[in-house]
């Protein structure tokens, strides 16, 4: 995708195994998008293909080993950091109902009470949460200095390029799945899930949002 880094872009064509071979390699899971979203907020907010589930499910797998193995910290702030619409990655999964990766995300302490900028909580079915192992806060590998979360890594930009595309506020069942469509603007009701959070992660977000008005992810 324009904008996007090849780690990014891996995701937003669903190519997860790719994405999987770049987690083997050791790529910086610290690269954004255009939109200043990370690697997994993208790969949380990112709508399942049907035919990649096995390659999204080994690529989560993977990165729940590799985070297991992270100072708590530094695991802890990739997957609570806040992005779209202060969406932290729970939000997302959530809200795409991508059961292994809110799994994974609650596995390795991610904060099941966050609240985004709609006063919503992530949406979690409560059969996901049980009998669940949860990683301390303090586990992991030696503490380091996390400064990086507060800088785009080198040669990108710390300002998204462009607006950052609104949250639809619905979904819609349909026969390929759950689909995100516009609607009204919701309450601020922790009760009630938060919407997913659209990114710079889709290729064609804005000529769906053009002839749609809304947005989607591809």
């Amino acid at each position: 995708s324009d904008g996007d880094v090849p780690f990014t872009a891996a995701i937003a064509r669903s190519d997860f195994a790719q994405a999987k071979e770049f987690l083997q390699q050791g790529m910086s899971l610290d690269v954004r998008d255009k939109f200043n979203n990370t690697v997994i907020f993208c790969a949380a907010a990112k709508e399942t293909d049907p035919e990649g589930y096995s390659d999204e499910d080994a690529f989560w797998d993977y990165f729940e080993y590799k985070a297991s193995e992270m100072p708590g910290t530094r695991r802890l702030a990739l997957i609570n950091g806040r992005f779209t619409e202060g969406n932290s990655p729970l939000h997302a999964a959530g809200e795409r109902q991508k059961e292994n990766a809110c799994k994974t995300l609650l596995r390795l302490g991610a904060k099941q009470d966050a609240v985004n900028e709609e006063g919503q909580i992530p949406g979690i079915p409560p059969s996901w949460k049980e009998n669940l192992q949860i990683l301390s806060d303090d586990a992991g590998g030696e503490e380091e200095d996390l400064g990086f979360m507060d800088q785009p890594p080198p040669g990108q930009s710390a300002e998204p390029e462009g607006e950052a595309p609104k949250l639809p506020n619905e979904l819609m069942e349909s026969e390929s799945g759950i689909d995100l469509v516009a609607g009204e603007t919701p309450s601020a009701s922790p009760s009630q899930p938060a919407a997913q959070a659209a990114t710079g992660c889709g290729r064609d977000w804005r000529q769906l949002r053009k002839t749609l008005d809304q947005t989607l992810l591809d």
